[in-house]
């Protein structure tokens, strides 16, 4: 999981879908990532933005950040 969070730093969008779709396939146990992941719901991309959403509903649909998403 450490790796994945580093990898949603990367500066190319396509490293950072396939992070952020792993983190999402995790569900629960990707908690680690959700406050980085809360960060990029503000991203100007929305398919990348819908990625972040949806991988947020995976690991706790409860979440504050995918409420305000």
């Amino acid at each position: 999981i450490p790796a994945l969070i580093k990898a949603l730093d990367d500066a190319n969008p396509d490293i950072r879908y396939w992070a952020i779709r792993a983190l999402g396939r995790m569900g629960a146990a990707a908690r680690p990532a959700v406050k980085k992941l809360e960060g990029l719901t503000k991203l100007e991309e929305p398919v990348e933005r819908g990625w972040v959403i949806w991988a947020l509903m995976r690991i706790d649909p409860n979440e504050a950040a995918v409420r305000r998403a």
